[in-house]
């Protein structure tokens, strides 16, 4: 381990260095590293990498077993990062159905959806129930239901109302993993075009949850209602899973998954983390994907270490 990494608390710490420490670096300190600071701004963002801290993930290694796990996390009061998997953090993948949380802000903004009580029926001659269909997407929706169960027929009738244009604009704006929309419009974040990467998925909601995003707060406050997956003892576990097939045309084979989302914190700001996983078929990865993001979120101390 090189010198200036620590272990705390079972992670690796890597120090970056903060922009006052690349003032000092070069020379400048007191009133005029304050008020040269703005001015190095683009200097220091070439030369500076992040503060990333390694979880050390020896005593989930069993849990893990032959899954592929990468995990990035942001945390706002602090800013540090923590990571699974350095190297890959920039990888993307299919978003799959962690996609509803810009396209239910997208619905709103749009108007296609009211609030989140907007009711679709479901049509069973347009979309046939299939074998891995949960009985839960076999019924009429709501914004909320559908965001919950991941209804993907509900969320393709969204896409058909909003339009590929619409999309394209959002995306771009919200800098959305590679912001591809083509082919299908109700199905472009399923597989292919749309790629997003586990940094690109913090990235993305730490700007929203910042207010930097042009998104109303009504939408905002109707995201954080519907995405709610725990909460307990002043915190609240936001999430949505996503999951698909790594071979688009075997669903028996390999499947890919996520879980995406942010903690929020009693007298702190939120953490915002996402993690990908890859198993060797969908119920390898079913619940894993929560209960690992839980299971790494206490081992940093984001989530209290009686959580589960």
């Amino acid at each position: 381990m090189s010198e200036p990494d620590k272990v705390k608390g079972g992670i690796v710490r890597r120090r970056g260095h903060s922009r006052r420490a690349f003032m000092r670096q070069a020379g400048v300190s007191g009133l005029a590293a304050s008020a040269s600071l703005s001015l190095a701004s683009n200097a220091w963002s070439a030369l500076v990498t992040p503060d990333y801290i390694d979880i050390d993930t020896s005593s989930l290694n069993a849990k893990i077993d032959d899954r592929d796990v990468v995990f990035f996390a942001q945390d706002k009061a602090s800013d540090e990062y923590y990571v699974v998997q350095r190297d890959r953090i920039h990888d993307r993948h299919s978003p799959w159905s962690t996609f509803k949380i810009p396209n239910l802000l997208i619905a709103l903004e749009t108007g296609v959806a009211a609030d989140l009580e907007h009711k679709k029926a479901w049509d069973a001659e347009k979309y046939p129930p299939r074998d891995y269909w949960p009985k839960a997407w076999q019924g009429d929706q709501t914004l909320r239901s559908a965001f919950k169960h991941s209804v993907v027929w509900y969320f393709k009738e969204i896409a058909l109302e909003v339009g590929p244009e619409r999309y394209r604009k959002d995306l771009a704006n919200f800098r959305y993993g590679n912001s591809q929309v083509s082919g299908k419009v109700d199905e472009f974040w399923l597989g292919e075009p749309l790629q997003i990467s586990p940094i690109e998925q913090v990235k993305f909601l730490s700007t929203l949850l910042a207010g930097e995003l042009e998104i109303s707060e009504r939408s905002i406050d109707a995201l954080k209602e519907a995405s709610i997956s725990n909460a307990r003892d002043g915190f609240v576990l936001h999430g949505k899973t996503g999951a698909g097939p790594a071979d688009l045309t075997n669903f028996q084979g390999e499947f890919e998954g996520w879980f995406t989302g942010w903690v929020e914190r009693p007298d702190r700001a939120p953490l915002v983390y996402a993690l990908y996983v890859r198993g060797k078929d969908f119920p390898s990865i079913r619940t894993f994907r929560r209960e690992m993001s839980e299971d790494l979120l206490m081992k940093i101390g984001a989530l209290p270490p009686d959580w589960k």
